[in-house]
């Protein structure tokens, strides 16, 4: 299988984003989050975080247990 670098101007890359953010935000619907008015962030033990940021940090616990 052969490895692709995405860099952060490609349509690739920026679809990607876009569908992480989408699923961070699916994840603060069904954890019933809300947006802080001040920042639209999520407020997490973690801190604030965006919905891509909600997803990221998701995204490692689930794939290396952190």
């Amino acid at each position: 299988m052969e490895t692709k670098t995405l860099y952060e101007y490609s349509p690739e890359f920026l679809a990607d984003e876009a569908e992480n953010t989408r699923r961070g935000e699916l994840l603060a619907k069904v954890l019933q989050l809300k947006k802080k008015r001040d920042n639209g962030r999520y407020d997490t033990n973690w801190g604030d975080k965006t919905a891509l940021g909600l997803f990221l940090v998701v995204q490692r616990i689930i794939n290396d247990g952190e």
